[in-house]
């Protein structure tokens, strides 16, 4: 009878802060969204909203991926976002997992909690 062997040790670090990650996103979109707290959007923060409201509005994978890029290249990590940048954030990951309409439904929200009345 051949003698069995452990499989080898693999290196799953990446893949798991990479879930991580999403899993602090997801968590911070569902207490944001929860909290029916406005979040205040800088000029910046507001084009990109706006952006991903119409990316959101026309189902568009390309269009969410150059929204992710530009999010990426703009926010700090984790440690620093503001309440507004992490709520985008959030919105992101909902529309990847195929939830546009309710993506959408944050980003007008996001858009109109900014008019002072």
């Amino acid at each position: 009878m051949p003698r069995q062997t452990a499989p080898a040790p693999t290196n799953n670090t990446p893949r798991n802060i990479a879930a991580g990650l999403l899993v602090v996103a997801f968590a911070v979109g569902i207490v944001w969204s929860l909290s029916g707290k406005p979040v205040e959007l800088n000029e910046h923060e507001y084009d990109l909203t706006l952006a991903f409201y119409r990316v959101c509005n026309q189902q568009s994978i390309e269009g969410l991926e150059k929204i992710e890029d530009q999010i990426n290249d703009s926010f700090p990590s984790n440690a620093s976002r503001s309440d507004a940048q992490s709520a985008l954030i959030a919105m992101v990951e909902q529309a990847k997992r195929g939830q546009w309409r309710e993506a959408s439904i944050a980003a007008r929200q996001a858009l109109d909690d900014q008019v002072k009345h």
